[in-house]
């Protein structure tokens, strides 16, 4: 019997699955010594001839359906004689073998591009830490709030060992002075807390500060005790100063939260006299504030009192008993802001305040500017 091989192309399809999402299909044909296949995302057929072979001996075992009767140039391998024509045809078997794996090694390479057509993407979560104060006495209670943002596309979920969820650390120069969990029991049960796309999980508290605190600036970090390898920690700072005049009110608003780009920012600083007697502030200049903006890393974003000028000399402000004095400024926000959160400090330049001298509120920026 005489095998004739008759020069046929081999055609069909390889199905590649790319991310959860994506499928590609790659048109596959395949002659004799040259394979040829088109996807989406190449422009032109790409053609491969492969390298010249090593001995292919070991990958005739494979080959039991080749057996031609022996001819006088033919030589025994084991029990099974392999003639000229054999061999060739084990060649061809061997070639169509690498022709898989170079089309196994092009569907890797176009998948990093078909998973980002098709809009899969990653972010950490967006965290903040904000205290209502900037400054604090000596064992005062902080009041905190912690949030989390998931703009992922896919739900972060937060799994708890314990009914604790969260440890607040005061630090100073890295050193830690004081946990919120010391001293505290928790149930060992666990819990499951899922923040899905778009959404913002938000914790807030009050912790009372040790009174052994000397004046100065403490780091504030909150972790939560979830086993997700996520970033989910955050910090902030305040400081610890000394007591204000007594029977003072102080408070710091933003005109909003959540803020477009290219829209404006109004803050307003409104300091109460609840005294029985006139309150006199004393400003170093004509200048009786500054207000700052900076992103969740500290870096500075916008300072009011940049390329303005003031007259030297000593300025007074006097607020009668049982009346208000307002301090308000506004700002509008750059239209290619980067999306983020942000901390606006706003300081009165009166030291008699002590630590109601400078507050703080924290803000989103940079959503979609508004349209015209």
């Amino acid at each position: 019997m005489t095998l004739t091989p008759v020069p046929r192309p081999a055609q069909g399809f390889l199905h590649v699955l790319v991310g959860p999402v994506a499928l590609l299909d790659i048109h596959v044909t395949l002659h004799d010594d040259v394979v040829q296949w088109q996807c989406p995302d190449v422009t032109r057929d790409v053609c491969v001839t492969p390298a010249p072979l090593p001995d292919t001996s070991w990958y005739r075992r494979m080959c039991d359906d080749v057996q031609e009767p022996q001819a006088a140039d033919c030589r025994p391998i084991g029990r099974r004689m392999v003639t000229p024509k054999g061999r060739h045809m084990e060649v061809r078997l061997m070639r169509r073998l690498l022709i898989v794996l170079m089309i196994a090694a092009l569907a890797l390479a176009v998948s990093a591009r078909q998973v980002n057509a098709a809009g899969i993407r990653y972010a950490p979560p967006t965290t903040m830490l904000t205290t209502e104060k900037l400054s604090y006495v000596p064992g005062e209670a902080i009041d905190w709030r912690y949030t989390v943002y998931n703009g992922n596309d896919q739900p972060l979920v937060l799994t708890f060992t314990s009914s604790q969820t969260y440890d607040l650390i005061v630090r100073q120069d890295g050193r830690a002075l004081a946990r919120w969990s010391t001293g505290k029991m928790f149930a060992d049960v666990m819990s499951t807390r899922t923040v899905m796309m778009g959404e913002t999980m938000e914790l807030k508290g009050s912790w009372q500060l040790p009174v052994e605190l000397a004046i100065g600036t403490y780091d504030l970090e909150l972790v939560l005790t979830s086993t997700t390898t996520e970033p989910t920690g955050a910090n902030t700072q305040f400081t610890v100063g000394k007591a204000s005049v007594a029977d003072l009110g102080v408070n710091f608003t933003t005109d909003k939260l959540i803020y477009r780009v290219g829209t404006t920012i109004t803050v307003k600083y409104t300091v109460t006299n609840l005294t029985d007697k006139p309150l006199t502030l004393t400003f170093p200049s004509s200048q009786q504030y500054d207000w700052t903006v900076t992103d969740a890393k500290g870096d500075l974003v916008y300072q009011w009192m940049a390329n303005k000028k003031f007259a030297a000399g000593i300025t007074h402000l006097t607020i009668p008993v049982g009346t208000s004095g307002d301090f308000e400024s506004s700002w509008l926000i750059p239209p290619d802001l980067k999306p983020n959160g942000f901390y606006v400090h706003f300081t009165l330049l009166d030291d008699s305040l002590g630590v109601l001298k400078t507050q703080r509120a924290a803000v989103l920026m940079g959503s979609t500017p508004p349209s015209s």
